[in-house]
């Protein structure tokens, strides 16, 4: 996210990088809500609808994330998120991650998420140096 192009040139700081904030991160999530990929007619029988897309994977890959904190409101603008990446960030313990968990007493939750890519944080790699690799692939 920090290398996309209509982010830098709207003047937006990514979540995770210096200076970006949780109030970025909402509006970066809010546009991202509202993308509107093209629409593709379906026919079925003699019938033809339209199928809308809704944004349902997202990377926050490289962004130097320390906790998901900053990025708090990405479950209420994108709930039907489904694949969420977090590579490379700087996420150590799973306590960086309860601001998204299910777990969490936030009332705005990933319920649809499916997968979780953790692949270059230090929680990721503690976990396999542990020998927890069943627990963490849950």
């Amino acid at each position: 996210m920090s290398e996309d192009e209509m982010i830098s040139r709207a003047g937006l700081l990514p979540p995770g990088v210096p200076g970006g904030t949780g109030k970025e991160a909402a509006v970066i999530f809010k546009l991202a809500s509202q993308l509107k990929p093209p629409v593709r007619p379906c026919r079925l029988v003699h019938l033809t609808f339209l199928i809308q897309f809704k944004v349902r994977t997202i990377s926050l890959a490289n962004n130097n994330l320390q906790s998901t904190h900053v990025i708090t409101t990405i479950a209420h603008y994108l709930p039907n998120l489904a694949n969420l990446s977090l590579e490379n960030n700087n996420l150590r313990v799973w306590k960086d991650l309860d601001s998204i968990s299910q777990l969490s007493d936030k009332k705005d939750k990933l319920l649809k998420l499916r997968e979780l890519i953790l692949i270059g944080n230090p929680i990721r790699e503690l976990e396999y140096q542990n020998n927890r690799v069943d627990t963490y692939k849950k």
